[in-house]
């Protein structure tokens, strides 16, 4: 009978951590959301795939590249700062 109130007690919380997981999780979709569209909401694409059109496209596969580089040395020194445990 205790084994059963105190499984009970484990299972809700867990629920309660998920629910407020999946709270966290919408209420940032929902502001990236809502920011997608303030940013976009005047954008002309016409524009937008005309520049695209006329770009350069190995300048653009340079620069991209060149980020994640830097994305992955970022992420590799942050890396052997933190110590790994098992």
């Amino acid at each position: 009978m205790i084994a059963d109130v105190s499984k009970s007690e484990e299972i809700n919380k867990k629920v309660k951590k998920r629910k407020r997981l999946v709270l966290k999780y919408l209420f940032k979709t929902i502001i990236s959301g809502f920011l997608f569209y303030w940013i976009l909401k005047d954008a002309n694409f016409n524009e937008i795939g005309n520049a695209i059109k006329t770009a350069k496209w190995y300048v653009l596969v340079i620069a991209f590249s060149l980020h994640f580089v830097g994305l992955y040395i970022s992420a590799s020194r942050v890396c052997s700062f933190i110590p790994l445990t098992a």
